[in-house]
């Protein structure tokens, strides 16, 4: 999509819910795909989702979303010299996922998938995971913030740390929802409500 161009709207009242089985199978399909291209290629893996409440993770707007996250990721690790070896994106009811094999530095990769969810107005609503293999679990292993030094991601709703917010279930789920309702419409900003 060009910049500047009309996102598609969002057809969420009609989009079927996932249920936690689903997005639980779909969590598990990624993680093997995931461990399968870190065993052929032995590089770290950029794995990106998108960070959506509710039972609705799939729409027009959200696969144009990641459309948008995935290019510019491309333009981050082209800018900073990393060679993308495999490229992989699925859409589904769970949402879309993409998967990068980098021939990067684990950490320096990270630094850079942070760096684009803080840096663009949509950012929060990215999940992008920098994954290696933990060997001895033949599994994939994310890449903590914490190991690098980095704070943890804010609560879409109040900017407090995320994990403290989910933990003690501080914001009703409509909050959430209309908190990620924003940031999509700043990720598309010709698009008026």
């Amino acid at each position: 999509m060009s910049p500047g161009a009309r996102a598609p709207e969002d057809p969420s009242p009609g989009a079927r819910a996932v249920s936690l089985e689903e997005l639980l199978a779909a969590r598990e399909a990624r993680a093997a795909r995931q461990w399968e291209l870190l065993a052929a290629l032995g590089l770290p893996l950029v794995s990106m989702t998108l960070v959506w409440p509710g039972a609705r993770k799939d729409s027009r707007r959200l696969r144009a979303l990641m459309d948008r996250a995935e290019a510019e990721l491309a333009a981050r690790l082209g800018a900073a010299g990393f060679r993308v070896r495999a490229r992989e994106r699925r859409d589904g009811a769970a949402g879309p996922w993409a998967l990068y094999a980098v021939e990067a530095e684990a950490a320096a990769l990270k630094r850079l998938a942070v760096a684009l969810e803080e840096d663009e107005p949509w950012g929060r609503l990215l999940d992008a995971d920098v994954v290696t293999a933990d060997d001895a679990l033949a599994l994939p292993r994310p890449l903590e913030r914490a190991e690098l030094g980095l704070g943890g991601r804010p609560c879409l709703v109040c900017g407090a740390p995320a994990a403290s917010c989910l933990a003690e279930r501080r914001h009703a789920r409509g909050l959430a929802e209309a908190a990620a309702a924003a940031l999509l419409d700043r990720a598309f900003p010709s698009r008026q409500a």
